[in-house]
């Protein structure tokens, strides 16, 4: 599910701002997507938090930390998904103050860390025997 999300907006990132900012329907496509790609990574570190029982996350943000101390997640990669979940809440809790520009900013630049979370998981499971 993640990876065709992926594709999905990657597909997207010829698209010009002027053609996002333009369509409203595209806008729409790319927040919600954004925010799912966002949700499943949460969803994801959650269960494999759950399973290997790691500590208990305080919250989202510390989803990723706890992976991150359980080496699943990189250090360099930490901080760009802590963003997204900020990113994430912003389009969730605070919609109303949605810039168009930064989300086609993290649409031109940011979806590939969706893939490196996945690929993060994939390598970790594989390492440990798991799946």
């Amino acid at each position: 599910m993640l990876s065709g999300h992926v594709n999905d907006l990657t597909a997207l990132k010829s698209t010009t701002y002027e053609q996002y900012a333009d369509n409203r329907i595209l806008r729409g496509y790319v927040e919600r997507t954004l925010q799912v790609c966002a949700q499943i990574c949460l969803d994801v570190g959650g269960h494999l938090i759950a399973e290997l029982e790691f500590r208990p996350p305080a919250d989202s943000r510390d989803v990723l930390l706890i992976l991150n101390e359980e080496g699943i997640i990189s250090d360099d990669l930490l901080p760009d998904l802590t963003n997204m979940v900020g990113f994430r809440n912003l389009l969730v809790h605070d919609y109303a103050r949605v810039d168009d520009r930064l989300v086609y900013a993290v649409l031109q630049g940011h979806v590939v860390d969706f893939g490196r979370f996945a690929t993060s998981v994939v390598d970790f499971l594989e390492k440990a025997g798991i799946g």
